[in-house]
């Protein structure tokens, strides 16, 4: 977050800055995870696209998976705890 930046506004300026899109944001996934050595927090939140369509601007790879895939990623362990708190919602 930037300086004065809520966590609503800087989750919908991250998305359009790193994929191109413009989202609405829904509900938090999961609990908050320290990383950094706890000189930072991890929260997560579910998000519809509203409008664009999502390219990778800072990263190499964009992909779409579904429950059955979910660990098909080599997660760093700080995002374990969210990945297994997202997996019933990929499920339903």
């Amino acid at each position: 977050m930037e300086h004065g930046e809520g966590e609503h506004a800087a989750l919908r300026r991250e998305c359009q800055e790193e994929l191109g899109v413009e989202i609405v944001v829904g509900d938090r996934i999961g609990t908050d995870v320290d990383i950094a050595d706890g000189r930072a927090t991890l929260r997560v939140w579910t998000a519809r696209i509203a409008r664009g369509e999502p390219h990778a601007t800072e990263h190499g790879e964009l992909r779409w998976l579904g429950g059955d895939r979910l660990y098909d990623v080599d997660w760093l362990p700080a995002d374990l705890p969210i990945v297994a708190a997202l997996r019933p919602l990929l499920d339903a």
